[in-house]
């Protein structure tokens, strides 16, 4: 009948008589039956009673609460992903109910059924919150709410990837940045806050190399001393666990670092190969008049102890 559990039968027309064809008489049941017709009865329309013996029943009133299953294994769940929730009757009749999914005690799905029903969603970011069920009959009498799920639906924004050189130098142009061999330099791994710990994976040309976890939502992972096999492609993954559940970040923009040898040798090199051009003429014509000069005062010297000898 939908009014809860019978707490009483009646007899004896205890709500008044009835009127027009008895259906059934000597009716026995053992509780467990979904309608009278399933009880023992001496056949449809035989009867030898009237209507001073008609039964009733009354009803609780009172409808148990449902069971409220999340079918799937994990209550943080990303955006596309389907769940489905039962809310389940345990003392069902044969007659059917009309449960309601509800999220934050708003009403969002109807179904009729008759012990259970099932309710499907494809979540995105609108679905997180918190659901529950309830169940009635006739939309007049209706159970207790279920206990609540939270739902999580997790959407990581993509991370951001910078490179500084903090004891050598480096520059930016259109394909990537470029980096001194043998000096050090480092790659930072950031990301807005959306969960507290996590981790970045720093991914070298395509493969997970290294692994630090989170600090403030971002790390700095740290190359001593540049060399050709740290030339490539970085890129960073955040991860982290939501509810047991472990969740990744789009990955970022590819940072391509190039590794060049230091053009200060060869510069040292070239000034001095330019000095040793202007130096050697100058040095040159200095021995030469060096040399003049000498020749001169040895003429004038003779000179002089010729006279000498004349007088």
């Amino acid at each position: 009948m939908g009014c809860g559990r019978a707490a009483n039968a009646t007899h004896r027309a205890h709500f008044g008589q009835g009127s027009g064809l008895i259906f059934l008489d000597n009716v026995g049941c053992s509780g467990n039956e979904c309608s009278l017709y399933n009880c023992s009865h001496n056949g449809f329309y035989k009867h030898n009673c009237n209507h001073s013996k008609d039964a009733g029943v009354i009803c609780s009133g009172v409808l148990q609460s449902p069971t409220f299953n999340l079918t799937s294994s994990h209550s943080a769940v990303s955006s596309g992903e389907a769940v489905q929730f039962k809310c389940i009757n345990l003392n069902s009749t044969c007659i059917s109910a009309n449960f309601s999914l509800y999220k934050n005690e708003q009403s969002i799905k109807t179904q009729t059924a008759e012990s259970s029903a099932a309710f499907n969603l494809t979540v995105d970011s609108s679905h997180q919150g918190q659901y529950s069920c309830d169940y009635s009959y006739h939309r007049e009498i209706t159970s207790p709410r279920s206990s609540s799920i939270n739902i999580t639906v997790v959407n990581l924004l993509q991370p951001n990837i910078t490179l500084s050189a903090p004891d050598g130098w480096f520059h930016w142009w259109l394909q990537g940045s470029e980096v001194i061999r043998g000096y050090n330099f480092s790659i930072t791994c950031s990301i807005e806050p959306q969960y507290p710990g996590g981790s970045f994976h720093l991914e070298f040309s395509g493969t997970r190399n290294r692994t630090q976890s989170a600090v403030n939502h971002s790390n700095t992972f740290f190359f001593p001393k540049a060399d050709f096999v740290d030339q490539g492609n970085y890129s960073c993954v955040y991860e982290v666990t939501v509810s047991s559940r472990t969740f990744s970040s789009p990955t970022t923009e590819l940072l391509a670092v190039t590794v060049k040898v230091s053009p200060v040798p060869f510069i040292g090199s070239g000034v001095a190969a330019g000095l040793l051009l202007i130096l050697v003429p100058i040095i040159i014509v200095l021995i030469k008049r060096c040399q003049k000069r000498k020749g001169q005062m040895s003429v004038k010297m003779d000179h002089s102890v010729c006279e000498y000898v004349l007088f």
